[in-house]
């Protein structure tokens, strides 16, 4: 259920970073993204994104959010809060909001 580009992408960053990769969110069908209250067009319904427990890749969020950056990914959101960075491949201008 995941958009071939985004898992391209992810396996950029894996190898960049040279760890396995956990997502505590990735394709959510609508009933589930409408319980977990994610977003009515969220990237999530159409497999393009991954959330990301930033704990597990042994870097800060700033580090990671340079790298995810840097790779291209469209669509990058920090939630210090709940531990993550969400990344998407979404179409058009790469995007930064925060949570």
């Amino acid at each position: 259920m995941l958009d071939p580009d985004l898992v391209i992408k992810i396996q950029e960053l894996r190898d960049l970073l040279g760890v396995p990769l956990w997502f505590t969110s990735a394709y959510r069908c609508p009933v589930h993204n409408k319980n977990v209250k994610g977003a009515t067009n969220s990237q999530h319904l159409y497999g393009k994104a991954v959330d990301i427990p930033v704990y597990l890749t042994g870097l800060t969020y700033s580090q990671l959010f340079d790298v995810v950056k840097y790779l291209g990914f469209t669509g990058i959101g920090v939630n210090e809060q709940k531990g993550f960075i969400h990344v998407d491949v979404r179409e058009g201008k790469q995007i930064v909001f925060d949570y």
